[in-house]
C-alpha cells in the first residue's frame, strides 16, 4: 500500500512538470518562424534575380562576340588579290557582267551605306537590300572576299588560250562549284569570272568559264593564259545589317546576305549597328581617320574598319527602366525605356589582305 502511495506521488509530481505552451510562448515561436521564413524567401529572390541576371548577360555576351568575331573575320580577309602585296600589280580585270554592281564589285575589297535618318541611307540603299528592310539609323557594311572554308587550286598546267578550261589538282572539297565567282591569278595578273561548270577526274579538276548564268560571263575569254604558277580561289560579297528578327517580339537581328543564297539570321537582339572606315591618306598603311561610309571617295584607301554594335537581351527582367544613353561610335542610340540588360561592343580590325 506504502509502495501504490509512492508511485502515485510520483506520477503527479511528474504531470505538474508536464504543461503544454502559454499563448504567448506559441506567439513568439511563430514570430521567429515567420522571421527566418521571410529571411529565407529573400535569399532565394536574391539568388534567383542574381541568376537571371547572369544568364542574360552571358547570353548578350556570347551573341555580342560571336557576331563580332563573324564580321571581323570576313573584314581581315577581305581584298585578297592573289601572291603579289605590291603596287606594281596589275589590277584584277573581270569578264563578269554587271560588274560594277554591289554583288559583284569585287575590284574593292569593301562598300558600305550609313543610315543618316528614318528614311535616308547615303550612299542610297542598293535596291538588293531593300527588300530586307535594314533597320533606319543604322549602318550596312559590304566585305567581298574569298570564301572561308576553301582551299585554293593550285593549276597544275598551262591554258592552252583564253577560252580553255582551267585545269587545278583537285582537292576535297571542292574548291569552286558551278555558279560561283572565281579569281584566277598569278603573280602579275588575275581575272575575276563565273564558273560555268566544274568537274573532276583523275585526281584534276576542269573549270569552265563559258558565258550565260547569272550574273554570267561577259566574254568566256581571259587575256592571259594562266600556268601552273597560278591559282583559282572563290569569291564572295557579304553584306551585315541590322533588320527585323525573324521572331516576333524580338526586336531586330544582325543579318548576314551572301551574294548568292539566302540571307542569313546571326544573332537576335541587335539593337544597334555603327561603322566607321579607317583611311589611309599618305599611303604608310596607317589609317590617319575613320569616317562614315558616305564620306569615303576612294574604297582602295581603306584598311582597317571599326565596329560597333549593341546588343540587347531578348527577354525583359526586374524592376529597373534602361534610360541609357549608348555612344555607338559616331551615333547615339537611347533611350530604350524598358527593362532589357544591354552591352555595347566595340572593336577595330585590318584588312589583312589588302595592298595598294
Amino acid at each position: 500500500m506504502r509502495a501504490h502511495t509512492h508511485r502515485k506521488q510520483g506520477r503527479l509530481a511528474s504531470m505538474k512538470f508536464q504543461r503544454g505552451f502559454s499563448l504567448i510562448e506559441l506567439m513568439i515561436a511563430m514570430v521567429l518562424s515567420l522571421v527566418l521564413l521571410a529571411g529565407t524567401l529573400v535569399v532565394f529572390s536574391s539568388g534567383k534575380a542574381a541568376y537571371i541576371n547572369i544568364d542574360q548577360l552571358s547570353k548578350v555576351q556570347e551573341n555580342g562576340r560571336y557576331a563580332l568575331d563573324q564580321i571581323l573575320r570576313d573584314i581581315r580577309s577581305a581584298g585578297y588579290s592573289g601572291c603579289v602585296k605590291s603596287t606594281t600589280r596589275t589590277p584584277s580585270i573581270s569578264t563578269l557582267n554587271s560588274a560594277t554592281a554591289m554583288p559583284w564589285a569585287f575590284d574593292q575589297p569593301l562598300g558600305g551605306f550609313n543610315g543618316v535618318s528614318t528614311s535616308v541611307w547615303s550612299p542610297a540603299l542598293d535596291s538588293s537590300l531593300s527588300t530586307y528592310n535594314p533597320t533606319p539609323l543604322n549602318d550596312v557594311i559590304v566585305i567581298r572576299m574569298p570564301k572561308q572554308g576553301v582551299m585554293a587550286g593550285r593549276v597544275t598546267s598551262p591554258m592552252l588560250g583564253g577560252a580553255n578550261p582551267i585545269t587545278i589538282a583537285a582537292v576535297t572539297p571542292d574548291p569552286v562549284a558551278a555558279g560561283d565567282i572565281a579569281m584566277i591569278s598569278n603573280c602579275t595578273s588575275s581575272h575575276i569570272f563565273q564558273v560555268s561548270a566544274y568537274a573532276t577526274g583523275g585526281g584534276f579538276g576542269t573549270i569552265a568559264h563559258g558565258t550565260g548564268g547569272s550574273p554570267g560571263n561577259a566574254s568566256n575569254t581571259l587575256s592571259v593564259s594562266y600556268g601552273p604558277d597560278a591559282e583559282v580561289v572563290p569569291l564572295v560579297t557579304n553584306v551585315y545589317f541590322v533588320g527585323p528578327a525573324s521572331t516576333v517580339g524580338n526586336g531586330d537581328s544582325l543579318w548576314r546576305k551572301p551574294s548568292s543564297g539566302a540571307v542569313e539570321e546571326i544573332i537576335e537582339g541587335a539593337s544597334a549597328l555603327q561603322v566607321l572606315y579607317g583611311i589611309d591618306t599618305d599611303d604608310d598603311q596607317q589609317a590617319d581617320n575613320y569616317v562614315v561610309a558616305s564620306a569615303v571617295t576612294d574604297w582602295n584607301a581603306v584598311i582597317s574598319v571599326r565596329v560597333a554594335l549593341l546588343v540587347q537581351s531578348l527577354d525583359q527582367y526586374g524592376a529597373d527602366i534602361d534610360t541609357k544613353l549608348y555612344t555607338v561610335l559616331d551615333t547615339t542610340a537611347g533611350p530604350f525605356n524598358d527593362r532589357r540588360l544591354r552591352q555595347l561592343f566595340t572593336t577595330t580590325a585590318t584588312l589583312r589582305n589588302k595592298t595598294r
